[in-house]
């Protein structure tokens, strides 16, 4: 079973917010059973959206303030952070997510926000130059090896 802890910044209604959220329902859609949400909103611009798109796969969705109980997997779930027994005590950043694992009994912060401006050509170009880096200086140390 896989579970995702988010924070309610991914339903405000700006470019940055949408574009996370659309990369964690990436994320998700395949694996996620659950969802938990900290929000101390009561209702935001995308969150209905977000439930309606959820819902076609089957992840059932916890919204703060919880106690929960889902097949042994027991918690609590409040504004500001998760517990999950067995997990230490977790909160939400904007641009991120925690990924457990219950199945392996592991936890990571999956970041969501870094290269926010993202496109397949600037990537290529990062990696092009990343290679023509790396290939100069293994050149260099092998000069140096060389000489000595």
């Amino acid at each position: 079973m896989k579970c995702y802890y988010i924070d309610d910044s991914m339903f405000y209604d700006t470019d940055f917010s949408k574009e996370v959220l659309h990369r964690f329902l990436n994320l998700c859609e395949h694996s996620a059973n659950v969802i938990f949400i900290s929000s101390s909103h009561y209702s935001l611009p995308l969150f209905d959206q977000f439930i309606n798109d959820v819902k076609l796969h089957n992840i059932q969705i916890i919204k703060s303030p919880a106690i929960f109980d889902i097949s042994g997997v027991r918690g609590n779930l409040s504004d500001i952070g998760l517990y999950i027994e067995g997990f230490p005590k977790m909160e939400s950043y904007s641009g991120s997510c925690i990924e457990y694992d219950i199945k392996s009994n592991t936890c990571k912060r999956i970041y969501l926000d870094l290269f926010p401006q993202y496109h397949q050509d600037d990537m290529d170009m990062l990696l092009k130059n990343l290679k023509r880096m790396l290939e100069e200086e293994i050149k260099s140390l092998k000069d140096k090896m060389i000489r000595n």
